[in-house]
């Protein structure tokens, strides 16, 4: 059973000093700061441009 199972002594140990951080980028490619910018102006784009070729279509 996952019961009698035993784990180290250092994985029951949780440092909530150091917290847990999620980067979505890499190290070489500098800080993730601006990345919700550049999606939303991505996006942006995205609808003028699917509006755009609709009224030149229609």
């Amino acid at each position: 059973m996952a019961d009698d199972q035993r784990a180290p002594a250092g994985a029951m140990t949780a440092d909530p000093a150091r917290g847990t951080v999620i980067r979505i980028a890499k190290a070489e490619e500098g800080s993730a700061k601006g990345e919700f910018w550049a999606v939303l102006r991505a996006v942006i784009f995205l609808v003028v441009g699917i509006l755009v070729l609709g009224y030149v279509i229609g």
